[in-house]
């Protein structure tokens, strides 16, 4: 187990590197986790243990391990997807549902990563919101599970940057002071190469930091600024003291969508609720675009692998994801009877993730010349959202050409108060 001390009779070599321009290089990749030897032992036998170590942790993952496989054992693929989003178990996936996932984009579900954890805490915020009133507690709670789901899991950097901003976020709310998600990425970089500076290089630091920064610099502002006044529209939808507050053309369009949810004797909910979830999805599918546009650089030049339909599915399967994860730990915990029916639901989760479809296509590496005009423009692209200047001919697309697609306040709200007259 983890923390033995033994000794073993074995003829150690230096790891193979292959010598193809642009392949992974294996041989520095277990440097900077402080392998430099490997080795084949041929039986167990030739292994002796000289001091026992305490397999505490270990215990735990392996009797997490037992439980999910309790459950899922029947079927191999569920059981290896979901043992890779609860736990970051990514040896239990078949060679076939590897490569599947690998094509479609969405590899990164099925391995924990700060996506998951931000589930697990926000799952945990939600529930103890119900049984603990004091905030300070309440914050202690999620930091603890937040915590201990990151020590249980195997998702090494991802995990352990959303874990210090995590405890970032939490430390705020406790001294009462507010939370910036990019100042918080940018202590939890700091941290980690603090601790081990050769981070720097690993190809799993530079993805998720490049992840993060595609959401916070890039996904989120075009977010906002695409939907701010839908956002403004139905912030408070039943509030007429609001109106007062906002730009005529949102204001004559809560008006007339009140007067019609009066004159059909309808709550206002039947109204707001599905333009929330358009909303919801519409910002989805932005920020999971602004990512592909980010990782593009590092799955072409690490993969040589483009998934075409990627920035689509991801928003489903996001969402599948978002529902196996705390289903998967529920199981955990629950006894075996009850157990049953939520792993008939996870299962069901997971095949329709599976079917999603996949379409890639083999890139060779370009010329670098077109990733020094890549990388500035999404530069300049981050910059015009940050400030809100040029934004309508840098990224093609601003209020204009959305309210011409159907959200122009004015005209509608013109129409309609026409029609009630």
């Amino acid at each position: 187990g983890r923390g033995d001390r033994i000794e073993v009779l074995v003829k150690l070599r230096r790891p193979a590197v292959f010598r193809d321009p642009g392949v992974f290089d294996y041989r520095k990749f277990l440097e900077r986790q402080g392998v430099y030897w490997t080795g084949t032992i041929r039986s167990p036998r030739l292994i002796s243990v000289e001091q026992r170590g305490w397999h505490g942790p270990d215990r735990i993952r392996a009797w997490v391990r037992g439980r999910l496989e309790q459950v899922f054992g029947s079927d191999p693929d569920v059981n290896g997807v979901v043992q890779g989003m609860v736990l970051g178990r990514k040896y239990a996936l078949s060679a076939e549902l590897e490569r599947r996932f690998q094509e479609s984009g969405l590899f990164h579900l099925v391995v924990v990563s700060g996506f998951n954890l931000a589930i697990v805490a926000g799952a945990v915020a939600w529930i103890v919101r119900f049984f603990v009133n004091k905030r300070m507690l309440r914050w202690l709670v999620i930091s603890f599970c937040a915590l201990a789901y990151a020590a249980l899991t195997e998702g090494g950097i991802p995990v352990m940057r959303a874990a210090i901003m995590v405890g970032f976020l939490a430390a705020g709310k406790l001294l009462d002071r507010g939370y910036s998600a990019v100042h918080a990425a940018m202590a939890a970089a700091f941290c980690i190469l603090l601790m081990d500076p050769s981070s720097i290089a690993d190809a799993s630091f530079q993805m998720t930091f490049a992840a993060l920064a595609a959401v916070l610099l890039l996904g989120a502002p075009a977010a906002a600024w695409l939907f701010e006044n839908l956002n403004s529209a139905l912030t408070d939808f039943g509030n007429p003291e609001l109106d007062g507050r906002l730009s005529p053309e949102v204001s004559d369009w809560r008006v007339s969508r009140r007067l019609w949810c009066e004159e059909k004797n309808l709550p206002y909910w039947c109204l707001t609720v599905p333009w929330r979830l358009f909303q919801i999805l519409s910002e989805a599918l932005i920020i999971s675009l602004m990512v592909e546009l980010v990782m593009a650089y590092f799955m072409v030049e690490s993969f040589h692998r483009l998934a075409l339909l990627s920035p689509l599915i991801n928003v489903p399967a996001g969402l599948i994801a978002a529902l196996v994860t705390p289903l998967g730990l529920l199981i955990i915990v629950l006894p075996h009877f009850a157990a049953l029916p939520v792993s008939w639901c996870v299962a069901q989760l997971v095949h329709l993730l599976v079917a999603l479809p996949s379409v890639s296509i083999r890139v060779p590496s370009p010329p670098n010349v077109i990733w020094w005009f890549y990388l500035p423009c999404l530069a300049l692209m981050a910059w015009a959202l940050a400030t809100r200047r040029g934004c309508e001919n840098i990224t093609g697309a601003g209020p204009a050409p959305l309210q011409r697609r159907g959200l122009n306040f004015s005209q509608r709200s013109e129409e309609h108060t026409s029609e009630l007259q």
